[in-house]
């Protein structure tokens, strides 16, 4: 029976790797969980503070808009609108045994998120990023994560060890059967560099798709820490980035050994082989995508919202990649699909204040896709309510 057991809930290619009979106890052998996205790192809670306008100047008082709220914030965004749009998420990372860590919990499970992989210790805080938003929307984060500080290691990157033993046994098997692992450039503050090689490491062997969003951090990657951002675009599948963020590479190209050769989008796919999409932000005016595959860009035109419809643009960037990610991965879909859902994600999320949970519902998705009046795109969001 115990010899049973443990047949049938490990693949016949992983119960004898080296031809000797591996024993495990029969509480140690568990069916893992499919996964279409995970997230590594930077799980926090939003403090959300309404003023009246920018500047905020010392000694000149303002009226609090709102009283303050929280959300689950960083990287619990794009997982938030990725499971309102039918895809199975989970976080991996730790959290304080805190109320801040309590109040992430119970945010994402009531999302039907998975937090089993999010971790509880006594010794660590939890994560919190205050951000500030006026009457008109804008918004600008407070925050001690935007600066990485992962010491990038040449002889590890560079050897052909996989499992650096940074990552929980639990870590490793959600990121070896999920679809996806992204990471973002604020959660580099928090993740060394051994932790990030051994979750790249497990991800190509298993075929997990990589994704990386630098956000706000890549001036100062590409500035200070040109090795690790060089190190992470060679491992990405697709990049996410900003109209302004893209500016940082080609400017650094000039400045910048590591980063010379990149003078256009397309000098990507020359430099980084493992790279097949980049996708550019480009905000109210849609997006651009450049794929290994084509040599032209492709663009997509937003949706347009009135003036009074939007309410904040915070998280509106991580709706857009949630939206993009589940057309990539929606079988029935083009290039054009996946841009069009991304752009009425990210239009969506502009249409609430705040973050987490009051990001784009499904049904501000709906409407907000209905400006492409595209019946297969229309079919799915049918689909998944």
């Amino acid at each position: 029976v115990f010899i049973k057991k443990i047949h049938q809930t490990i693949p016949f290619s992983r119960r004898f790797p080296t031809r000797n009979r591996i024993w495990m106890k029969i509480s140690e052998v568990k069916q893992a969980l499919s996964f279409d996205l995970v997230t590594l790192g930077n799980v926090c809670v939003d403090v959300i503070v309404g003023i009246e306008s920018f500047p905020i100047n010392a000694s000149k008082h303002q009226n609090l808009r709102h009283s303050v709220e929280l959300s689950a914030g960083g990287s619990c965004n794009a997982l938030i609108v990725a499971s309102r749009l039918g895809l199975n998420v989970a976080p991996l990372d730790y959290i304080g045994n805190d109320s801040m860590g309590e109040f992430i919990t119970l945010s994402l499970e009531s999302s039907q998120i998975s937090t089993e992989y999010l971790i509880s210790d006594r010794n660590r805080n939890t994560l919190n990023c205050v951000i500030l938003v006026d009457s008109f929307g804008n918004h600008t984060f407070i925050a001690s994560n935007e600066q990485p500080t992962a010491h990038f290691d040449i002889k590890l990157a560079s050897s052909n060890i996989i499992h650096t033993n940074c990552l929980l046994p639990s870590h490793q098997n959600a990121i070896a059967n999920s679809k996806v692992l992204l990471i973002d450039g604020y959660a580099l503050d928090e993740l060394s560099f051994e932790t990030i090689h051994e979750a790249l490491a497990i991800s190509a062997l298993n075929s997990t798709r990589f994704w990386f969003d630098p956000q706000a951090t890549t001036d100062h990657l590409v500035r200070t820490n040109p090795k690790l951002l060089d190190y992470l675009l060679s491992k990405a599948n697709t990049l996410i980035l900003t109209q302004e963020e893209i500016k940082e590479f080609f400017k650094a190209s000039n400045e910048s050994k590591v980063f010379e050769n990149l003078h256009s989008v397309s000098d990507f796919f020359e430099v980084y082989q493992d790279l097949h999409c980049v996708v550019v932000k480009c905000g109210a005016l849609g997006c651009d995508a450049y794929l290994r595959s084509t040599e032209s860009v492709i663009h997509v035109d937003g949706v347009q919202l009135k003036e009074s419809e939007i309410k904040d643009t915070a998280g509106a960037g991580d709706s857009f990649l949630a939206g993009f990610m589940t057309g990539l991965l929606e079988t029935t879909f083009t290039i054009y699909d996946s841009m069009q859902l991304a752009n009425a994600a990210g239009a969506a999320g502009c249409m609430n204040s705040g973050t987490g949970m009051k990001l784009a519902t499904l049904n501000q998705i709906q409407n907000c896709a209905e400006f492409y009046r595209n019946p297969v795109l229309n079919q799915f969001l049918k689909r998944i309510e």
